[in-house]
């Protein structure tokens, strides 16, 4: 593991070349909306690109000041509002270079503590058959090589790695052994203690399904645990304020063929992966619309450069934008709509860390819906910051003498005399004593937008029910508040940026999530997931071990088992006695099994004694 520098403001200039690329100019309001029009990728990707930033919307702003000034509007100022928007969404910590994964990067992972508890409580939940308990470990260390190895996407390989590789069995032995004790001190409830085995391929194989299920909340909770760890080492940042929320296509194994509405094809293609829907997305114009699987999915021209289909499902990850790593994921069927499972990721984070106190939820247009806007505002006072996707005229709420007459797309208000008013503020009340999810009774009402600019009718506000998605708190149009907007865009940036670089670590660093021959050969839903949720927590233990390397603090070591049982349960021989007078003297007791004061009686053969 190798540290990276800090997140910094980037200095580069852009040259005009750069600039008139179409490339850059089509990338640059798919990142930023319309008021970005030029963006050099490669600075982006580098690093989050403040001054290259700053530099478009300076531009972008000298064409709107243009245009105003022809129409004898008043103009704008986005300079100082986008640099100091930059500062306070600028990133607290990058993540190190991976060296050597499967060696010394993965015991970065393994000495935590949230790790040790991890592995203490990750156990299915039924052991019934003799002798299984034995092999478990096996399994566990089959799943975290697989989701932290950074080597392969595919189980056998996995297995096979730990099978041949002796330090790995050492390092997992040391693991199990400290965890034991560390379960055994807090109170973890989980089976006796066993010497690690490398069971054979097909009992690995036979009991990867049934560990997933189990993964899920231990996963969870050492990855929030960790996130808390780096929080205290920023007290000032804005660690679990920021959040990002996104998905990402993750074909299942199994045929990625649509059925076209008919049930039991449909049963067919599903196989042995009964939650994998199919779901292909295709251009319409200039956007992006979602085909699901049915009677009317057209029978050609998804196979495009500008579409792609799958059948699986849909990984959907809540980020944390000042630090760039996971909080919670969930994996669910790619039929289903990936914005509906927003309700359940955030009760699920706010169930594992109470005192999380979000301020922005940022995503792209797919997820700017109005229920989900105003459940965000509503019901957990976080403002949402979505782009807006279905861009329609002037809507006009009714005639009036004196007030808001109506509004525009981007939320801007026009009062009945006819005058664009800007954005002044919006009036969102306490939440007091209310739980994260609960309304309360009669808020609705209170949540209203005011603008100013017209003297005869002062400052005239509109309730947000009337378009939860256009009358936000963030606005989307820079009149009045040019510091809110450049919050909004420079949010909408960051979010874009750490997404991809997210999403581009588990399918480039940790192989899972590829589509076509190197898909993840697993049928259950849940130990696919299971995968996802070790990767992140390989990420975040990653992170954090990093940061105290910098402070000049290390985690307790791994404790040495032991005793260590080596491949298909055979103990080793202890050492022979030195030579002594009486050792060719008979013995005159039973002989004495070392290990049975350890781990009891040993079953089947003892070859222990026999000659080599």
């Amino acid at each position: 593991m190798k540290s990276r520098p800090d997140p910094t403001v980037v200095t580069k200039p852009t040259t005009d070349a750069d600039l008139r690329h179409p490339k850059v100019k089509a990338f640059a309001k798919r990142c930023l909306g319309p008021a970005i029009q030029f963006l050099n990728p490669r600075q982006l990707k580098k690093a989050v690109g403040e001054d290259t930033l700053l530099f478009a919307t300076q531009r972008a702003e000298r064409e709107e000041n243009e245009r105003r000034r022809k129409n004898g509007e008043s103009t704008i100022l986005l300079d100082e509002p986008l640099r100091q928007a930059a500062l306070k969404t600028l990133p607290v910590l990058a993540q190190p270079e991976v060296t050597d994964a499967l060696a010394e990067d993965l015991v970065h992972t393994l000495v935590q503590s949230a790790v040790q508890r991890l592995w203490a409580k990750v156990w299915p939940f039924s052991m019934n058959k003799r002798g299984e308990r034995a092999c478990w470990p096996a399994t566990k260390a089959t799943l975290m090589i697989l989701a932290m190895g950074r080597s392969t996407s595919h189980v056998v390989d996995a297995y096979r790695a730990l099978h041949h590789t002796p330090h790995l069995q050492q390092h997992f032995a040391d693991l199990d052994w400290t965890a034991a004790e560390r379960a055994e001190a807090e109170g973890i409830v989980c089976p006796d203690w066993r010497p690690f085995v490398v069971c054979d391929e097909k009992t690995v194989l036979r009991q990867l399904n049934r560990l997933g299920a189990a993964c899920r909340r231990p996963a969870l909770e050492a990855g929030i645990e960790m996130i808390k760890e780096l929080q205290k080492l920023y007290p000032d940042a804005h660690i679990g304020k920021h959040l990002s929320i996104d998905g990402t296509a993750v074909p299942a194994w199994c045929s990625q063929l649509p059925s076209y509405g008919d049930p039991e094809l449909e049963a067919e293609l599903r196989g042995k992966c009964p939650e994998a829907g199919y779901l292909a997305i295709g251009r319409k114009g200039r956007a992006w619309e979602k085909l699901v699987d049915g009677p009317s999915l057209p029978r050609a021209g998804l196979d495009g450069p500008s579409s792609k289909s799958w059948r699986g499902y849909y990984l959907v990850t809540i980020l944390d934008q000042a630090t760039g790593l996971p909080l919670i994921s969930g994996l669910f069927n790619a039929k289903q709509n990936e914005a509906d499972h927003i309700l359940v990721l955030l009760d699920e984070l706010y169930e594992l860390w109470p005192e999380i106190e979000p301020e922005y939820l940022v995503a792209d247009a797919g997820w700017d819906n109005d229920w989900a806007c105003q459940m965000l505002e509503v019901e957990y006072g976080i403002k949402p910051v979505f782009p807006k996707h279905n861009p329609a005229k002037t809507k006009w709420i009714g005639r009036a003498r004196k007030g808001v007459a109506g509004f525009d797309a981007d939320g801007r208000l026009v009062c009945a005399h006819g005058t664009w008013l800007d954005y002044l503020t919006a009036a969102r009340p306490s939440r007091g004593e209310l739980e994260p999810g609960e309304p309360g009774e009669g808020r609705y009402g209170e949540f209203r937008v005011r603008g100013s600019g017209c003297e005869a009718c002062g400052t005239p506000g509109i309730q947000m029910q009337h378009d939860w998605s256009s009358l936000t708190t963030m606005p989307h149009h820079p009149y009045g508040r040019p510091d809110l907007y450049a919050m909004r865009v420079m949010l909408s940036a960051r979010h874009r940026n750490l997404m991809e670089g997210y999403h581009n670590r588990l399918k480039s660093g940790y192989h899972l999530g590829l589509p076509g021959a190197d898909r993840t050969r697993i049928t259950d839903r849940a130990t696919h997931e299971a995968l996802f949720l070790l990767a992140n927590v390989s990420m975040i233990s990653l992170a954090l071990a990093d940061q105290l390397q910098r402070r000049g603090r290390s985690p307790q070591a791994l404790k040495p088992a032991p005793a260590r049982v080596l491949l298909g349960g055979r103990t080793p021989a202890p050492a022979p006695a030195p030579a002594s007078a009486s050792a060719s003297q008979p013995s005159s007791g039973p002989k004495v099994d070392p290990f049975a004061k350890l781990f009891g009686p040993r079953r089947g053969v003892d070859r222990s004694d026999r000659a080599s």
